[in-house]
């Protein structure tokens, strides 16, 4: 089960990243590839330094520049909610339902 739940988070990985940063893109849709302010920081930044990419396998993967932190949808869901791998998935399946 365990396999194809993580297939299904890959596979809709770019949903997840669109449901938390849509709003910091123009047009609130999400680019991948396009550097924005970085949604860790308070503040907005003069040079973005986040940014959402697609990986060989097809999944999207995010890369924070001001950190040097770079991971998947769970991760970038464990940092935003400031929650546990557990709950991070939990928030992945609510938003794609």
């Amino acid at each position: 089960m365990r396999g194809k739940l993580s297939e299904e988070i890959s596979r809709n990985s770019l949903r997840v990243f669109e449901h938390f940063l849509a709003s910091k893109y123009p047009k609130g849709k999400l680019i991948p590839g396009k550097n924005i302010s970085n949604p860790f920081l308070s503040h907005l930044q003069r040079t973005p330094s986040f940014n959402v990419f697609k990986a060989k396998d097809g999944s999207y993967l995010f890369n924070d520049y001001a950190t040097g932190d770079r991971g998947s949808v769970i991760t970038f869901v464990m940092r935003i909610k400031n929650t546990n791998y557990q709950d991070a998935v939990k928030t992945i399946i609510d938003i794609l339902k």
